[in-house]
């Protein structure tokens, strides 16, 4: 089996105003793995997937997007990427990430 070249996983939410969650979620999905073969409680999810759907889903008007994505980039510097060049962040989730849902009420994209 081949190591995975890729180490943290990532949830991320933005609209139009900027990132509003970018959390990492490939620590938390280990530790439930290990929980579950143990038989412990598993601890809160970190994301409130439901949650960060709804706002999307009722604020269609600042064009929300919500993607996860894996990368080699740790959160510390992730999150650095977010506050320095976002529209970069955002390219490259587009081009390597999964959308889970979009939200758009204009043909163009509001961060491109």
């Amino acid at each position: 089996m081949s190591e995975s070249k890729y180490n943290f996983m990532y949830f991320a939410y933005w609209d139009c105003y900027g990132f509003e969650c970018l959390t990492e979620i490939g620590s938390y999905e280990r530790q439930r793995l290990f929980d579950d073969i143990s038989g412990k409680e598993p601890a809160k999810h970190p994301v409130n997937t439901r949650f960060w759907h709804l706002r999307a889903l009722l604020n269609p008007q600042r064009n929300p997007e919500i993607w996860i994505f894996s990368s080699e980039v740790g959160p510390e510097d992730i999150q650095e990427i977010s506050r320095s060049d976002p529209q970069h962040l955002v390219n490259l989730i587009r081009l390597h990430g999964t959308c889970l849902t979009r939200f758009s009420t204009t043909k163009e994209e509001i961060i491109e």
